[in-house]
């Protein structure tokens, strides 16, 4: 028999808020994947994220506890109380055949294509999130069981920021719409994520260590690396290149190597969310985060006048795109005040696109870092 909330985490049905936290925390540290890679211990904790979602919220938790009574209410053994009990079901009426289940989720699939559907995920894609968030709110006042505004919602808080509001929309997107995996792998990937940020690390644990050694890391790494384009003597790689004459392969490798250990050390002293949360979206694979790294990948500047214009006038400023973008920035700065110091090379080269190559540096050790914790 499967287990309910309860059991999941070790709790009686009577359990104070506080007696569910504890017991949430005590196993999420125990199943949490950096400490315990096992399938089995995957599996256990997606389900004590589960629980703990739904007995945290008092209106989710009595209507799960009406459930669970429901479920354990003797059932009629008699003929006549079956009889009883099938006549006090509703039937449909005798003016026309009865309605087929299919049909909502027919008619669900008629109003995605409408003109109004396709403005909210245009709305999405562009980072115009106020507006999508107001067109969601009234699609549900027309259309409460309609999936798609949900997940608009979900995409929204979640590059906010607002990863609780997030995995509530994303559950409400899935309940509406049960045959669709992505709305409940975001879900998932939401709740992971919290649960990332609520496990509390034993203080003095060797764990502690390792987060201080990688939160430093980057402060070492671009320090060197400086020291080595201020001092490096080294032809020129890109002779005739236009805008990038002056560089060399060590200013390239330096840039490079500053943004991957960045990005690595960010994702591991968990100063970044995963990278799929980021850059995820429940409706396309194209979301807003991946377009601002997109376009990083060409001009990181433009990139970052791009995401500080949406963030402004959308209210969506969000705390690991910030600290990326920011990140970058300073290294950037950094290493072109190296450069000024080369006598090879053009420090305003360095400024102009060097964060270019410093910010996919940082997205390929963001997600490689995640890679190994996943």
């Amino acid at each position: 028999m499967p287990k309910n909330h309860y059991q999941t985490l070790g709790v009686l049905t009577t359990a104070t808020e506080t007696q569910i936290r504890v017991a949430y925390r005590k196993l999420a540290a125990q199943l949490h994947p950096d400490r315990n890679p096992s399938p089995e211990a995957t599996e256990m904790f997606i389900e004590v994220n589960r629980a703990y979602e739904v007995l945290m919220d008092r209106a989710k938790r009595r209507a799960y506890d009406a459930e669970l009574r429901a479920a354990n209410a003797p059932k009629p053994r008699s003929q006549a109380s079956r009889v009883q009990r099938e006549a006090d079901i509703p039937r449909p009426p005798k003016s026309g055949p009865a309605p087929d289940p299919r049909v909502r989720f027919a008619n669900q699939s008629v109003k995605t294509a409408t003109p109004e559907m396709l403005r909210l995920t245009s709305l999405l894609a562009k980072g115009r999130f106020l507006d999508a968030e107001r067109l969601a709110r009234k699609m549900l006042e027309q259309d409460p069981a309609h999936p798609i505004p949900y997940a608009v919602l979900g995409d929204v808080f979640r590059f906010k920021g607002e990863l609780k509001k997030a995995a509530e929309m994303y559950s409400f997107a899935a309940q509406m719409s049960p045959g669709n995996a992505m709305y409940q792998q975001k879900h998932e990937q939401v709740l992971e994520a919290m649960t990332r940020a609520a496990v509390q690390v034993t203080p003095g644990a060797p764990s502690d260590a390792a987060l201080a050694n990688a939160a430093v890391a980057p402060v070492v790494v671009t320090i060197l690396a400086a020291c080595y384009v201020a001092l490096g003597r080294e032809p020129a790689l890109f002779r005739g290149v236009p805008l990038i004459d002056t560089w060399t392969l060590g200013l390239v490798g330096m840039l490079l190597i500053s943004g991957i250990v960045t990005g690595a050390s960010l994702s591991l002293s968990r100063n970044l969310e995963p990278f799929v949360i980021q850059h995820g979206s429940a409706l396309s694979r194209i979301s807003p985060g991946f377009m601002i790294g997109a376009i990083a990948a060409l001009n990181f500047w433009v990139a970052a006048l791009l995401y500080f214009v949406i963030a402004v006038t959308q209210d969506s400023f969000n705390r690991t795109t910030s600290r990326t973008i920011g990140t970058t920035a300073g290294i950037t700065l950094v290493l072109s005040l190296a450069s000024a110091y080369s006598p090879g090379l053009a420090a305003e080269q360095t400024l102009l696109w060097g964060g270019n190559v410093i910010y996919t540096g940082l997205l390929c050790g963001w997600m490689f870092s995640d890679s190994l914790r996943a």
